[in-house]
């Protein structure tokens, strides 16, 4: 195995629904790891890195046996009330992460949650401290959320958003955005372009579902 197989065969996935995203973003862990290495293109792996990257590839086959439910709806004749998005938005040291849910409420029944998208990307090389992390997470979320409305064309009223980072909703409530540093203020302002601040709510890591993408499983 070198660098350049490994690229080969995490890029052979695909998956334009992220699905299987807290999968592939291992594999995009250890391709990344190889840079820190320092490996060149047609290096063999060495032996520190490689059970990582062979156990991996073990679980390939697994993929075959997930599926996923087309319909997104009840299958009775319930009336419908209200429908909306929930995204889920989480980052570690190594990814971050985001998970986007369609609930539907109905009429004298419990509604119902369906898992319509994910997405996670590694972090930069660079060091990044982990509450800039969550804001990327939480940018992403909404970029998620704003290009899968483009087809279920909700209010925005009906897009609402998750994140266990005190930091990030403490950013995005603030009056006045302007005072935050630069880095900050632009993605808290491409923030509020997409969502409404009064939207984001906080959750616990342990009830949030994109903690799976952003560490991988």
């Amino acid at each position: 195995w070198s660098k350049r197989m490994t690229l080969r065969t995490t890029a052979r996935l695909f998956d334009p629904l992220g699905f299987l995203a807290p999968y592939i973003i291992r594999g995009r862990m250890e391709y990344q790891s190889y840079w820190v290495h320092k490996l060149s293109w047609d290096e063999s792996l060495p032996e520190e890195v490689l059970p990582k990257w062979l156990a991996w590839i073990k679980e390939f086959p697994k993929l075959s046996t997930i599926t996923v439910p087309r319909c997104l709806r009840s299958k009775t004749d319930a009336k419908e009330t209200k429908v909306e998005l929930h995204a889920f938005a989480d980052a570690s040291e190594l990814a971050f992460a985001t998970a986007i849910y369609l609930v539907i409420h109905y009429e004298n029944r419990e509604p119902t949650s369906t898992l319509i998208a994910g997405k996670a990307r590694v972090c930069p090389i660079k060091p990044v401290t982990v509450p800039r992390l969550e804001l990327k997470a939480a940018l992403l979320a909404c970029q998620m959320v704003t290009h899968l409305n483009k087809a279920l064309k909700l209010d925005k009223e009906d897009l609402h958003f998750w994140s266990d980072s005190q930091n990030v909703l403490c950013w995005i409530n603030r009056d006045d955005s302007k005072q935050l540093d630069r880095y900050v203020a632009n993605r808290v302002q491409l923030i509020e372009n997409m969502s409404y601040s009064k939207n984001w709510r906080w959750t616990p890591t342990d009830q949030n579902p994109a903690d799976i993408g952003s560490r991988g499983c």
